[in-house]
């Protein structure tokens, strides 16, 4: 009898623990944003050492940041094998509040096929001191670039601990990759690259791929990017017209007017970089938007402000092609960008973590908000051109 009671309690025990396990992640949902998730990271007392050592080294660069073993409970469940933990970002490293740094998680970096909830990657993006309540500008412009339209990562909020100690509350943001594309594209074919600094600003170098050293070819694992090198040989050269025929110059416009509306100052034609370009059809590049978490500043960007990057300089020389971009840029203020549904997402935003930030930090974002829609809108009226 004592056998058999020992067995049964054994297999208790093994049912228990598999319950924790996350052989079936479907009943989990990542962007489930009714809830404040849980990110409970363990690794190695010397790997987080080393992730904090090249934090407090940081240098405004783009290494190749190493990752490292960790293992991974999600809303209390775990997964079955080790992750990947990176240390990501660029100012928000520099600014970081304690160790409270942005980490991406590779969930398949280790076990072939893992995935959370159909990821492979997701960023954890922390509020780090620069604007108030920057993971919840995250929040507020990613949900307004899908309410538009576009293809955008979704979102929502997690408190994460790293071998126990508190790091506070994230954001978690959606990789833009080919599990992404796949989510967002009907037949997803060609090239996904995130530019940086210098290659970022998109003007023509040479015709060799090593011409580009931060061009960051990110999705397929193969290419020989020709259409890429060929794009940006026809941006160096050609007029407008000839630009779309390797540009989706609707996409593009889309983008500057998404996020002068937003209020998005750290944007290609200001600083080369936040933006993937994705090879939509074949030959063609679209640009996607990224990092919202300089988002919603009153007076920033400009209303002309797109003027300043090389191929939407080009684009906004065209009447027509000008025209085309304040257009959108109403139509963005009048819709997902107006004062009422960014209000609503801010309340929506508060009514999670209010507990979590100062309410003035929230009146004050309000705003912000009002004070930008009102004068662009303005600005729109009174400006004819921006050549």
């Amino acid at each position: 009898m004592r056998i058999r009671t020992a067995g049964l309690i054994l297999l208790y025990w093994i049912l228990v623990a598999s319950c924790e396990r996350l052989e079936d992640p479907a009943d989990l949902e990542v962007f489930d944003e009714s809830i404040v998730h849980t990110v409970e990271l363990s690794l190695s007392e010397a790997d987080w050492q080393s992730i904090i050592d090249e934090a407090e080294a940081y240098e405004n660069v783009n290494p190749d940041r190493p990752y490292y073993h960790a293992q991974l409970r999600f809303d209390g469940k775990r997964l079955d094998s080790d992750i990947g933990i990176r240390l990501k970002g660029h100012i928000s490293i520099a600014l970081s509040k304690g160790h409270s740094f942005p980490l991406k998680l590779d969930f398949n970096r280790y076990a072939a096929d893992q995935t959370l909830d159909g990821l492979e990657k997701l960023n954890l993006n922390n509020n780090f001191n620069g604007p108030p309540l920057t993971i919840i500008r995250d929040f507020m412009g990613y949900h307004a670039w899908r309410e538009f339209g576009v293809a955008a990562s979704r979102t929502s909020f997690a408190h994460v601990t790293v071998n126990q100690e508190d790091l506070g509350v994230y954001s978690l943001v959606e990789q833009v990759d080919g599990v992404f594309l796949k989510g967002h594209f009907n037949e997803p074919y060609g090239d996904l690259y995130k530019p940086e600094q210098i290659s970022g600003l998109l003007r023509y170098r040479g015709p060799s791929i090593s011409d580009y050293p931060d061009i960051n070819h990110k999705w397929p694992d193969e290419s020989d990017h020709s259409s890429l090198l060929h794009a940006l040989e026809v941006l160096n050269s050609g007029q407008a017209d000839d630009i779309g025929e390797v540009f989706d110059i609707e996409g593009v416009l889309t983008y500057l007017a998404g996020n002068v509306a937003l209020g998005s100052f750290d944007y290609y034609p200001i600083t080369g970089h936040n933006y993937y370009l994705y090879e939509e059809l074949p030959g063609r590049f679209n640009m996607l938007p990224w990092d919202m978490n300089g988002s919603q500043e009153p007076m920033e960007p400009a209303l002309c402000s797109p003027v300043e990057g090389f191929l939407s300089r080009k684009l906004l020389e065209d009447p027509v092609y000008e025209a085309r971009y304040l257009e959108i840029l109403s139509g963005f203020l009048t819709t997902a960008g107006s004062v009422k549904q960014l209000t609503d997402r801010l309340n929506a935003a508060q009514s999670l973590l209010g507990s979590e930030f100062p309410a003035e930090e929230f009146e004050g974002l309000h705003q912000d908000i009002i004070t930008r829609v009102n004068r662009l809108k303005s600005e729109i009226e009174s400006t004819p051109s921006c050549q």
